[in-house]
């Protein structure tokens, strides 16, 4: 009725069938640089094995006007045969805000028509959409009772994955400064690093540039996690060989940003950015450990932030994790929230058992076991993950 028509591409090539119409609706429609071709087709490339592309389109006319980027996987639990759909972008890569590209304006109809195809699909035995926006029209489209029932699903469990802190730069800076826990502490060190020889704060988005400005962050940002078995982010070959395959990419299509802080002829820190539709996302970062008593990472993020004002970013979002560097710097807070649905009781125990069981014991490592032993847990979680189990 409204004109709009729902394809879904299995084929090997998905991506490159749409590359070009994927870009033009992306920079139309606000979405997190993690919905981006060149995220989502380098994070297929490089941990997609066993899993089949499962785009699914919507078009008005030939007008494409919405994406959900998914892929179907055959799994094995307890002896029982799951076919699942998931989220292009999940579980490893630091991907948030995953889930549907379209217009704001089309966003109701992209939706309801997209429900609709899947009710008539029943080829999959649960669906999974992981670190989806907790306001996003996607979520709220499946906490409706009535578009799970259509879909033919019974069983729906949401859980809030992450939270983000973020700032609301729309004050400027020295507003967000003065609402700053660290504000003092900041001045005061920087005060300090500005006197040092050669002292000076870059930004490098030059696709040029690009590759030389990842391998300075990725130096120091290992040498930070050496002594935990890495980070999500570097913990692991295939992680890095990712990164170094998506990095190029992102700096072509205007997407990436390394903030950086010099001085005495060596870069001290690195703050790994993503930037898109006036917003900045923190996605990680690295520190000289040399320095440490400079507070050099206190200083860099306060430059950063102060350099997004000055070009008039108007988020800067910290992403997953609500540690206490960033806390102390946001002013509004968002949430990421997990969706599982499953046809029966019987499939979602088998299907969520080890999930549940790796997530139950993130929750109570944080809270009540040494931070080297925490550590240890993620990485096991990681590794497993990699694994492709």
């Amino acid at each position: 009725m409204n004109g709009i028509v729902v394809k879904v591409n299995r084929e090997t090539d998905a991506f490159a069938e749409i590359r070009q119409e994927w870009h033009d609706l992306f920079a139309a429609s606000g979405v997190a640089p993690f919905l981006s071709w060149e995220w989502l087709r380098a994070w297929f490339e490089s941990f997609g094995e066993g899993k089949r592309p499962h785009l699914v389109t919507a078009y008005r006319g030939d007008r494409l006007i919405g994406i959900l980027p998914m892929f179907s996987e055959e799994k094995r639990r307890f002896g029982m045969r799951i076919r699942r759909l998931g989220l292009v972008g999940e579980g490893v890569g630091g991907a948030d805000y995953l889930g549907l590209i379209a217009r704001a304006e089309d966003t109701s109809e992209v939706l309801a028509s997209i429900f609709a195809h899947l009710s008539s699909d029943e080829g999959s035995d649960a669906m999974r959409f992981e670190y989806v926006g907790a306001d996003s029209a996607l979520a709220a489209g499946l906490r409706r009772p009535d578009s799970i029932a259509d879909m033919g699903f019974s069983r729906v469990r949401e859980t809030v994955s992450a939270t983000c802190p973020q700032i609301d730069l729309a004050a400027g800076w020295d507003a967000v400064l003065q609402q700053s826990k660290r504000a003092s502490n900041f001045k005061r060190r920087l005060k300090q690093i500005e006197k040092l020889a050669g002292y000076e704060f870059r930004s490098v988005t030059d696709p040029v540039e690009t590759s030389e400005a990842f391998e300075r962050f990725l130096s120091l940002h290992e040498r930070r996690w050496a002594a935990s078995g890495g980070s999500e982010l570097s913990g692991h070959p295939r992680l890095i060989e990712f990164q170094r395959r998506l990095v190029p990419q992102l700096a072509a299509a205007g997407l990436i940003r390394f903030d950086e802080l010099w001085f005495e002829e060596t870069c001290r820190g690195s703050i790994y950015g993503l930037e898109h539709d006036g917003k900045f996302y923190y996605y990680n970062a690295g520190y000289d450990l040399d320095s440490a008593n400079l507070s050099v990472g206190l200083v860099l993020l306060g430059l950063s932030i102060r350099a997004a004002t000055q070009r008039g970013i108007t988020l800067y979002d910290f992403l997953r994790g609500d540690e206490a560097y960033k806390s102390d710097w946001a002013n509004r807070r968002a949430e990421l929230v997990d969706v599982s649905l499953h046809r029966n009781a019987r499939l979602a125990l088998a299907d969520e058992g080890i999930g549940r069981a790796i997530s139950a014991a993130k929750t109570f490592s944080a809270g009540l076991l040494p931070s080297q032993t925490v550590d240890m847990l993620k990485t096991w979680r990681r590794n497993y993950q990699l694994s492709g189990r």
